[in-house]
This record gives C-alpha cells, sequence and structure tokens, in this order.
C-alpha cells in the first residue's frame, strides 16, 4: 500500500515537470540516529579476608603473610572472580583451633539475587592412630570403630567442626570489621558444616536483591572445641561452595531453593536453548516472566515431593528423615519439615544420622590422687556424673593415699634410727620415705676432722693428721702430737741442766758450751 502512494507522488511530479513549469513543495525530515540495544552485565567479585588462631592474613607486598610471622598465606585475595582460590586450606586443625573469614561479594551492575550453595561434602577418615583408636572404641565399642577406612564418609571432623555465619552489615565502622557485632544476628550459631542451599538474598520473607554496584559482606567464623578428643585424628573435611548471582528484574518471586540440582532458571542469564513458560510460548534467550517453569525438573502447581537437603547416606538413619516441597509457580518451594544431622547428645538418638548412638561424647575426670575417677559422659542416654574415690591414711607407696595432691607427706612408717652402712658419724641414719620406699638417709654429712675421739671425716680413722708442735730451745726442746684419744696436747718444754763442755746447749738459753773452758 504505501509502495503504491509513493509511486503516484512520483508520477504527478514528473507530469508537472514535463509541462515546463517549476515547482516547490513543503518538507520536514525528522532523523533518530544511532538507535541501539546495549546488553546490560550482571559480574559477581569477592574478595576475602582471613583469620586463624588470632593471626591475620594480609597483603606484605606482592604477597600475603601471616601477621607477625614469615609464613605466606593464601586464603586472603583482593576483589576478582575465583580461580580455583579457597576460603579455607589448612592441614593440621587441632582442637582448640579458631579462624574466621570476612566474604565480601561485589555485584556488578544490575541488581541481584545472591545464592550460596555447600556442596559435595566429603567427610572422611582416613588413618587409624593408636589414640584415635582407642577414643572410637571407647565411643562405639570395640569391633564398631571406622577409623582406617577412607573415602567412605565416616569421619568425625564435620561434626566437631562448628561454624557461626552472619550479615557482616553493621551500622558505621562495624560493617565488614569480621566480628559478630551487637547490631547483627547470626543466621547460623555453633553448627556442623552441612550441604544444602542458603540463600544470601532471595524474595522469601519479603526479602530485598543486592543493588547492582553495591557490596555485602558475611562472616565466616569456626572453631573446633578443645574439649574435641583424638577420635578426629587424620580425619579430614572437603567441600564446595558456590556463590551464585541471579538477575532481579523480570524475576520478582525468585527463590534460592529453585537452584536445587543446579539446573538452569529461565531469566537468570545462563539458559540453553528454548524455555517453556507458562502461557504455553517457547522463547529462546531470558524472555519468558518471573513465574517460568524450571527446565529440570517441571512441577505442576500444587504438585508436592519428598525432598532433603542433608548429607549422602544420611536420609532414614538415625533422626533424620526427609519433608516436603510444595510447587508453586511452576517452581518447588523451600523444604519444610526434613530432620537433618545435628550434634551429637546423650539422649539415646543417633542425632548426626551416622549410625551410632550417643557416640563421641567423651568422659570426664574427677578426683586426684589414689581417688581420682573416670566416666562415660554418656550411657543408654542418661548423663552420667563422676564421683571421686573414697581417700585413705598415706602410706609409703608412691601415691596420693589421703587424695590430698600430695604423695607420701608426713614422712610414712619412716623415722626410725637406721645404719647407713657408711663409716664414722656418718653410719647413724633414719629411715626416709622416698619414691614409695623406706630409705636409711644418714643423719650428718662428712665434715673437717677435729680433736674428739670421734671420725668426723667418716673415713675410718680418728682424730688423724691432726699434726704435731714442738717447743723449748737446746736440750729442752720437746715435740708432742696436738691430740692423743681425743685430748688436745699442750708442749712442755725440757727442763735446763748446768752447762758443761758437751756440744749441746744445756742450759737452754740458745747458747751452745757458753763459759766452757
Amino acid at each position: 500500500m504505501n509502495k503504491k502512494i509513493i509511486k503516484s507522488l512520483c508520477i504527478v511530479a514528473i507530469a508537472a515537470l514535463a509541462a515546463g513549469g517549476t515547482y516547490s513543495y513543503f518538507q520536514d525530515t525528522e532523523t533518530s540516529v544511532g538507535n541501539k540495544f546495549v546488553a546490560g552485565k550482571l559480574n559477581l567479585k569477592i574478595d576475602n579476608t582471613c583469620h586463624y588462631n588470632g593471626k591475620i592474613c594480609s597483603k606484605a607486598g606482592e604477597i600475603y603473610m601471616w601477621e607477625g610471622t614469615e609464613e605466606q598465606c593464601f586464603c586472603s585475595w583482593e576483589v576478582k572472580d575465583l580461580n580455583g582460590e579457597l576460603f579455607f586450606n589448612l592441614n593440621d586443625v587441632k582442637p582448640g583451633d579458631f579462624g574466621e573469614d570476612t566474604i565480601s561479594l561485589h555485584v556488578d551492575n544490575n541488581d541481584a539475587w545472591l545464592c550460596a550453595e555447600v556442596a559435595n561434602l566429603k567427610n572422611n577418615d582416613n588413618d587409624c592412630e593408636t589414640p584415635e583408636l582407642k577414643d572410637e572404641v571407647l565411643a562405639y565399642g570395640a569391633g564398631n570403630e571406622t577409623c582406617g577406612n577412607p573415602g567412605l564418609g565416616q569421619g568425625e571432623l564435620q561434626s566437631k567442626i562448628l561454624f557461626t555465619i552472619w550479615k557482616d552489615n553493621g551500622a558505621g565502622a562495624n560493617a565488614c570489621n569480621n566480628i559478630l557485632d551487637d547490631d547483627e544476628t547470626a543466621s547460623v550459631i555453633d553448627q556442623p558444616a552441612q550441604a544444602g542451599i542458603w540463600p544470601i538474598a532471595d524474595s522469601g520473607d519479603n526479602g530485598a536483591p543486592i543493588g547492582g554496584g553495591s557490596t555485602v559482606c558475611y562472616g565466616v567464623k569456626w572453631n573446633l572445641p578443645l574439649a574435641t578428643n583424638n577420635i578426629i585424628q587424620t580425619d579430614s573435611l572437603e567441600g564446595d561452595l558456590k556463590i551464585s548471582a541471579i538477575q532481579a528484574r523480570h524475576m520478582e518471586n525468585f527463590l534460592c531453593s529453585s537452584l536445587s540440582g543446579n539446573e538452569a532458571i529461565c531469566g537468570d542469564g545462563i539458559m540453553n536453548g528454548a524455555e517453556q513458560c507458562d502461557d504455553g510460548n517457547t522463547v529462546n534467550g531470558d524472555g519468558c516472566s518471573a513465574a517460568c517453569q524450571i527446565e529440570n525438573p517441571v512441577c505442576n502447581n500444587g504438585s508436592a515431593q519428598a525432598c532433603y537437603s542433608g548429607p549422602s547416606g544420611t536420609l532414614g538413619v538415625g533422626i533424620c528423615q526427609a519433608g516436603s516441597q510444595i510447587c508453586s509457580n511452576n517452581v518447588w518451594g523451600s523444604c519444610v519439615g526434613e530432620v537433618l544431622p545435628a550434634l551429637e547428645v546423650c539422649d539415646a538418638l543417633d542425632n548426626n544420622c551416622d549410625g551410632q548412638v550417643d557416640e563421641g561424647l567423651g568422659m570426664t575426670i574427677c578426683g586426684v590422687g589414689a581417688c581420682q575417677n573416670s566416666v562415660n559422659n554418656c550411657t543408654g542416654g542418661v548423663l552420667n556424673s563422676c564421683t571421686p574415690g573414697t581417700p585413705t591414711v598415706e602410706t609409703c607407696d608412691n601415691l596420693d593415699n589421703n587424695c590430698n595432691g600430695t604423695i607420701d607427706e608426713g614422712n610414712p612408717s619412716g623415722g626410725a634410727s637406721c645404719s647407713t652402712g657408711l663409716l664414722g658419724l656418718c653410719a647413724a641414719g633414719t629411715t626416709q620415705c622416698q619414691i614409695g620406699g623406706l630409705m636409711c638417709v644418714q643423719n650428718v654429712l662428712p665434715a673437717a676432722e677435729t680433736c674428739n675421739g670421734l671420725d668426723d671425716d667418716c673415713n675410718g680413722a680418728i682424730d688423724e693428721a691432726m699434726g704435731t708442735t714442738t717447743c723449748g730451745v737446746g736440750a729442752c726442746q720437746n715435740t708432742v702430737n696436738n691430740c692423743t684419744g681425743g685430748v688436745i696436747n699442750i708442749c712442755t718444754p725440757n727442763s735446763p741442766s748446768a752447762e758443761i763442755c758437751d756440744g749441746i746447749d744445756n742450759n737452754c738459753n740458745g747458747a751452745v758450751d757458753d763459759n766452757c773452758n
């Protein structure tokens, strides 16, 4: 039709020209230049800051180091797309260890729903050290221990290591500060790791998407209680953490639970091929409304099915049981009524759904010395109390018989006179309780010999080596032993006589043969 009108106008113009006259006509042109459609982008980037036993993994130049050490670390990084980075990669975890990661999620540049999924958990008991075997025998009974069976998912580490998760969005300086502040609420407190999908932001409970160009931080804190015993030795816990961003536009009713099975969702930007919408039309790309069907599985509104998000092999074991979910808007709703593995408590039930009842609850030790006693904390679902033994009279046996914290105090059974078998004064002794037995301990130690008629230096000789003393001159000179029979001798010169001519100082005056004619 339009083409015909244009042709007619052209004929008229030509006819006028053929008549040889001039002509003019009104005209007006409006041009819209560069019309285009540009696809927006939705990109999720992540940065992470990790702590371990009070140390922070922080950047030092071009690498990251544990603060205060020369040890390199790899669990902190700046904003980026993940390429093999691990939030947790600890190879020597011990009871009492703890850590925390602050994960920052950056949405660029469209509003988005955010979902986190914990998947592919592997909880293995890799080896069987002697202390571990002993604790497993105590917990499970001989013949029921699980250690040394790698790859069977029978490790205890998953039930022992506890996680606390919170949105680290406090006011002012409290935002993204690695601390669970008073104005922040934890969504998970001291719970074991569990597989499943966790909504960071979805339409449930009137939730709002994360604004394009904004950041949200989450704190993930973990600890392995100091009371954990040897039952976790050589165990390992591995798993995947997948964080997904899904466009919010045209997906106003999106729920993270619809990601179950990792199937593509209409409007999520990752669909391949055609999708069937509610109105029966098939479109390519993300052209469906928010109420489109999930590709696989497809559910009919109002239908119900059983559901379970616990670890593989736990459904129907112990307290673990399936729940149910209802199909709404052709999407399976949240799983309601499921019972998942929990921490084992003393109630005669298999709370952690591992096939064992009241296991791993440890022992309590009470009392000191000979009164010390130990009991299993739980027997047949009943909590046991520990009662110390009865103290007795302290005896010399290297034990704390009276249970006061001191061994063999008061020298029990000792104090009698005895012979040490040594010589001299060292022979006399008194019995003493030492290292659980009576010993004869000498009353005195060897000393310097003195003139007392005793063997002071315990060498078998009395008053030996006391020396001599010489006194007087000439014929009066005399020499005596300083000590005889314990008595100190005094040296007395001999009596002088008349001087005679004999070459001797007879009168003891210091001159020989004086006045000799």
